[in-house]
């Protein structure tokens, strides 16, 4: 949705569209015309913010991906770890 959001706001800024069909195009009711994505490149999340905070559910399906994802990370910098620590002793040996 951003990205589409920055191709109309490009849209806008080349003259190819007026102000207020960005409004029509954020209104999915009204609006059915396609819009090319923005490229992604350049294009970086800085902050969010809300009115107020949100809150969060913990049901049982995000309980259980965030531990698959929590599981995942601790398993490649293991693996990372254990590759770096048999480099350093074949380093060791290899300067004796």
């Amino acid at each position: 949705m951003v990205r589409k959001t920055v191709r109309a706001l490009m849209f806008v800024g080349d003259g190819i569209r007026d102000v207020s069909w960005i409004s029509d195009m954020l209104n999915p009711d009204a609006h059915e015309e396609g819009i090319e994505s923005a490229p992604p490149h350049g294009l970086v999340l800085v902050d969010v913010l809300y009115d107020s905070p949100p809150e969060w559910i913990d049901d049982g399906y995000s309980i259980k991906r965030a531990n698959e994802t929590i599981a995942e990370v601790v398993k490649k910098y293991n693996v990372m770890s254990s590759v770096m620590k048999q480099l350093m002793i074949e380093d060791t040996e290899n300067v004796q």
